[in-house]
């Protein structure tokens, strides 16, 4: 990636029970000292599909995108994911029962070249 690019994202969830909130879905890129570079924030498929409309077991395919800004450093970038409402993120557990800090997923690093 390079900036000035468009860096398509594909996120696909699926709700384990009836969500009684709406939700809207961050996707950030990280610096490699963990500074926000470039975000986007919606709801599900851009407000068309609400957490509250999910069926248990549906799968929602939700694209974002997100442009690398001119002037970008080069570096490994982290691509992190999570939901709010309001002002609060929704919890991240990880795999045990551990509640990760910043409440955001790791999908993906990129590296970013001039």
């Amino acid at each position: 990636m390079r900036p000035g690019n468009i860096l398509p994202i594909t996120l696909r969830w699926r709700a384990l029970q009836p969500i009684g909130q709406r939700y809207t879905v961050f996707v950030h890129l990280l610096s490699p000292e963990m500074n926000l570079v470039t975000q986007h924030d919606s709801e599900p498929l851009n407000g068309l599909s609400p957490t509250t409309s999910w069926s248990t077991g549906e799968i929602i395919v939700d694209p974002h995108q997100l442009t690398i800004p001119p002037g970008t450093s080069a570096g490994i970038y982290q691509i992190r994911v999570g939901l709010y409402a309001g002002n609060a993120r929704l919890q991240v557990i990880d795999s045990g029962t551990t509640q990760v800090n910043d409440n955001s997923i790791l999908i993906t690093q990129i590296e970013i070249r001039p």
